[in-house]
């Protein structure tokens, strides 16, 4: 039988409770993902037996207002506003709303439609048919047509365009409008998870034929279009009055992200009520966060992770062994404990978090200072090893990372000079481009996808350039099944494979904190970091 997705929009955290027989725990979790604040979890948990009462509790909810504008506290500048190359997240943020995906991914990690109605595979999972909305309009415009997706995925497989995202579908042969709005991706191998895939921020579709210069002058199918970019202090996004959901979307009139890369002043802002919410926050900045009225916190389990990142083209990293003593240096509680202070859970250098269905539950291995010296002696490096590592502040826990990891190497003889750079410089000239570095991953829906996007031999993601033909074979073969349990055991093999061989120091999961002003509603903290404000207001 075919695979059928006829989606409707995701049930209210009210139907959800009222409608299901929920443990404190799962209650817990789930009132998290959807950002309640601390007295409506007290209030539910105090009426765990009620259910009733927590649906008149809930119902009471506002109706949204329509205007005002709300400013956006981030690190730093958008480098692009291609979303098919948008690989930074000040760039993500803003091309979430200047263009739209065939798919949306929630905050409860549920798929929901976006300029994809409905959406069907055959019983093969080979091909998958999307019926496509009528009526839309690009910024300038033009109609939307299935034309414009096959351009946009024509676009990513282009090795030559060099869309991060084109390892990611390495699964699809070719796509094929059917009609005006009706378009077919044929791919070369089964794969049930193409709906998630298609719910990528990089998957965005773009105008056909209009491409050229996305990247200053973005045309999208978005509620919002660019109205003014300064680099380094300011981009600012205005309603499109032709946008096809008004009614139920694009409340604000305007959206601003201002430049702010220090966390206090970040903090200090919020609190000040000169911005209306701030992307993310360390665990010590929550006192300062808490202690305001005017500003409601939210921390959610998160796939997210911050790797240090070794070049293995490049000396002394290209050794095994350097890679593995690098990684027996690591104290796992110390990264909790130092860098998170709790918030968050241990990694096992490898970035398929513990919630994830496909999760291999790899062993999380233990410091071994001694084991480190003696591959290190093995190596070539009987006197330890001198390393300049690059990071920035600019994304929280980044820099207290790699201190950490300074502190922690020193007891087996490595030298680490720390070399701390402002987040736009950072991604634009270190990263990727000097053989020691930490990185910032937001994690991704599937296993499948974080994996091949990062660390296939052809990955254009990849942060280290690591190939091992072996690890492909299973993340290709784990796409190719629609068996649950072998589906696990594959990408098991894989993670544990990448732990021991790969590029990637990941000593952690961090939790996603984040914080906004009490007036504005209808947003809520995505596990994935994305800052999507298509439905939010602000109340009087």
């Amino acid at each position: 039988m075919a695979l059928r997705h006829r989606p409707t929009v995701p049930r209210s955290l009210e139907s959800r409770i009222t409608s299901t027989q929920w443990s404190r725990r799962e209650l817990l979790r789930q009132v998290a993902l959807f950002g309640a604040g601390a007295p409506a979890l007290a209030a539910m948990l105090a009426q765990a037996t009620a259910p009733d009462t927590w649906a008149a509790m809930l119902a009471q909810e506002a109706t949204p207002q329509r205007g005002g504008s709300v400013r956006i506290a981030v690190p730093g500048s958008a480098e692009t506003f291609d979303p098919n190359l948008a690989f930074v997240f000040e760039a993500i943020w803003a091309c979430e709303h200047l263009y739209s995906g065939l798919i949306r991914i929630t905050p409860e990690m549920t798929l929901e439609p976006d300029l994809a109605l409905s959406w069907e595979a055959n019983d093969a999972l080979d091909r998958w048919t999307f019926a496509l909305r009528e009526g839309v309009k690009w910024h300038d415009g033009s109609d939307f047509t299935a034309d414009d997706v096959v351009a946009t995925f024509d676009r990513m497989q282009d090795p030559a365009f060099a869309s991060p995202f084109r390892t990611a579908i390495g699964m699809l042969d070719h796509t094929e409008a059917t009609g005006p709005h009706e378009v077919v991706f044929h791919l070369n191998s089964p794969f049930g998870e193409y709906p998630e895939l298609m719910s990528a921020y990089l998957a965005r579709i773009v105008p056909a034929g209009k491409r050229a210069d996305l990247a200053r002058n973005p045309i999208g199918t978005g509620p919002y279009t660019l109205d003014l970019y300064t680099p380094g202090e300011r981009t600012v996004l205005k309603r499109f009055e032709g946008y096809f959901d008004l009614e139920g979307q694009a409340f604000l009139d305007q959206i601003e992200y201002v430049a702010i890369p220090e966390e206090a002043t970040k903090a200090a802002a919020l609190a000040g009520g000169n911005v209306e919410l701030a992307n993310e926050f360390q665990p010590t900045s929550l006192p300062i966060l808490q202690g305001s009225p005017a500003v409601t916190v939210a921390e959610i389990t998160s796939p997210g992770h911050q790797p240090i990142f070794m070049d293995v083209t490049q000396k002394p990293f290209d050794d095994v062994r350097v890679r593995t003593a690098l990684k027996k240096c690591v104290d796992r509680n110390a990264f909790m404990a130092v860098v998170l202070q709790g918030h968050g859970d241990p990694a096992a250098d490898q970035p398929v978090p513990p919630f994830d269905p496909n999760y291999g539950n790899i062993p999380l291995p233990p410091q071994d200072i001694e084991g480190a010296r003696a591959l290190l002696a093995e190596a070539g490096y009987p006197d330890g090893l001198d390393l300049m590592l690059h990071t920035s502040p600019g994304r929280p826990g980044m820099l207290e990372s790699a201190l950490t990891f300074k502190d922690l190497a020193a007891l087996a003889g490595v030298r680490v000079e720390i070399q701390s750079h402002p987040i736009d410089n950072f991604w634009a000239d270190i990263w990727k481009k000097v053989p020691f570095f930490t990185s910032n991953w937001s994690g991704r829906p599937t296993a499948e996808q974080i994996l091949s996007l990062i660390y296939m031999c052809d990955a254009s993601a990849s942060e280290g350039n690591w190939c091992n033909p072996a690890f492909d074979e299973l993340v290709v073969k784990s796409r190719a099944t629609s068996d649950a349990a072998e589906r696990l055991a594959l990408l098991t093999e894989a993670q544990q494979l990448l732990a021991d061989e790969g590029p990637a120091i990941i000593p952690y999961f961090r939790s996603y904190i984040t914080a906004h002003s009490a007036r504005l509603q209808g947003f809520a903290a995505h596990p994935l970091r994305l800052l999507d404000l298509r439905r939010a207001w602000l109340s009087a």
